[in-house]
């Protein structure tokens, strides 16, 4: 072995050592394990999957939500609060700069400021060259736009808002505002929920889950339920083997008093409930590198009739078995690797 070798083996050594357990590239650990970011005390932290190695990535004095992985598995896009302005008529009104943190480094970029006064929802696609974000302002009032993705990892401009339909679709009118974006495995097609849907009659009637082709903007399909149902505030993700949707809903109760997960075939377009919940509420669900669990936030709205109810961080399988508490946070996200 000779010394440039020894040297690169070494370093390599030390590094793995010091950054291995934050890093989910299929280089650094199996594909099937991966790293979870997630939310605690208004800042980035990284765990293994099996909830051992908590490490905060960087104390802010500034909230920070929403993360989300680029395809590389190590760099993390999230949200972060910058100002907090209160108006007379309108009332608070925050702005969140959309920012990205090296999970080895943990070197932060301001992405773009005063992105949204709302923390931003989005996605990288497959390539890593384009983004879906959802920003809102102070009335919730919000939609997804596609962005191209620089060299630097910063946005070259708004390229289009392809999903502004003018026609009514099941009695429905799309468009009207879209959260939760995510890509599917291949980069074609976008998974987002979609509403609120205003019929005829004015009424308004909850929120759906859609898929669109992402260059036409033509939608493919679509889960349409009337009643209370509110997934846009309750999480989505697509998973990384682009069979399955996941995403949180009330639609099968009354009030806002619990919300289950539900499971969607991509390609036969059929659900399952996950969950059965009673004074909880399965939120933001994030599939593994290998589609096969789910993590997502648990909250209790009272006291739970289920003995092992925790308020936390969860995961399950896609049936909602073999369950396993992480510990406390919000927001999970499951590295891309």
């Amino acid at each position: 072995m000779n010394r440039v070798t020894w040297i690169g083996l070494s370093l390599a050594v030390i590094l793995g050592s010091a950054f291995g357990p934050f890093v989910c590239s299929a280089a650094a650990k199996p594909a099937s394990s991966g790293t979870i970011a997630y939310v605690k005390g208004g800042d980035l932290w990284l765990m293994k999957s099996s909830g051992a190695k908590k490490h905060r990535l960087k104390k802010t004095s500034k909230l920070e939500a929403r993360p989300f992985w680029a395809p590389d598995g190590r760099t993390i896009y999230f949200s972060r609060r910058a100002s907090v302005t209160h108006d007379p008529i309108n009332g608070t009104i925050e702005s969140w700069d959309l920012m990205k943190i090296d999970a080895v480094t943990r070197k932060s970029k301001l992405i773009a400021r005063g992105f949204s006064q709302l923390p931003i929802d989005g996605d990288v696609s497959p390539n890593g060259k384009k983004f879906a974000l959802c920003s809102q302002n102070f009335k919730g009032q919000g939609g997804v736009v596609i962005h191209k993705r620089t060299t630097s990892g910063t946005l070259s401009g708004e390229l289009k808002n392809p999903f502004d339909w003018s026609t009514d679709e099941g009695g429905a009118l799309w468009g009207v505002h879209q959260y939760l974006p995510r890509f599917s495995r291949t980069g074609a097609d976008l998974a987002f929920s979609g509403g609120p849907r205003y019929f005829d009659d004015g009424g308004d009637s909850g929120y759906d889950v859609a898929v669109a082709h992402l260059s036409t903007g033509s939608l493919r399909w679509a889960i349409v339920d009337g009643g209370n149902w509110t997934p846009a505030a309750r999480g989505l993700d697509w998973s990384k083997n682009g069979k399955w949707i996941a995403f949180g809903s009330n639609k099968d109760g009354y009030g806002s008093g619990y919300s289950d997960l539900y499971v969607v075939d991509a390609a036969t377009h059929s659900q399952r409930r996950v969950t059965s919940a009673y004074h909880e509420l399965y939120l933001d669900p994030s599939f593994s590198p290998a589609s096969t669990r789910i993590a997502l936030q648990m909250v209790l709205t009272s006291k739970s009739v289920s003995s092992d109810a925790r308020a936390g961080i969860w995961t399950m399988n896609l049936t909602g078995k073999q369950r396993r508490f992480l510990g406390s946070g919000s927001q999970p996200a499951w590295c891309t690797k």
